[in-house]
């Protein structure tokens, strides 16, 4: 079991509490209003550190990225010593290990989103082939214009 702590929470109306839970997500499960959800002060825990940074919603919807952003609008997190996308970021804490080879993609198609549930792994071609597939780009990879 997981030791309990104490988690300085504020919803998205300024609304300020502190609830006592295991992790922030059952914090986060334990508020109605979870539109908000961020962690007053800083951590060094990873998990932590990174889930300060979302912003919560139901399971099934974008977690969208509320810290700095690359220039395509991915999420920036510090990470093991580098600025790496939160996309992957939240594969790793959610799921696992990355392979070298490969990328993490995103179904909802929505570049800050870090929801595990609308992430997947894939080549490149894979995720070339994805942007084809959606109307992203023309044959040869590039975005259209």
């Amino acid at each position: 079991m997981s030791k309990r702590k104490k988690w300085l929470i504020r919803t998205e109306k300024g609304t300020r509490f502190a609830i006592i839970a295991s992790s922030l997500l059952e914090a986060a499960s334990s508020v109605v209003d979870v539109s908000d959800i961020r962690v007053s002060a800083k951590s060094t825990n990873v998990r932590e550190r990174f889930l300060s940074k979302v912003e919560i919603l139901g399971p099934d919807e974008c977690w969208n990225w509320q810290a700095g952003r690359f220039k395509k609008g991915y999420g920036r997190f510090g990470y093991k010593g580098k600025s790496v996308g939160a996309h992957r970021v939240s594969w790793e804490l959610h799921k696992g290990p990355i392979h070298d080879d490969l990328w993490v993609l995103h179904k909802c198609d929505n570049p800050p989103c870090v929801n595990p549930r609308h992430l997947f792994l894939g080549t490149a071609a894979d995720n070339n082939a994805d942007s084809f597939a959606k109307g992203r780009s023309n044959r040869t990879g590039r975005p259209k214009q």
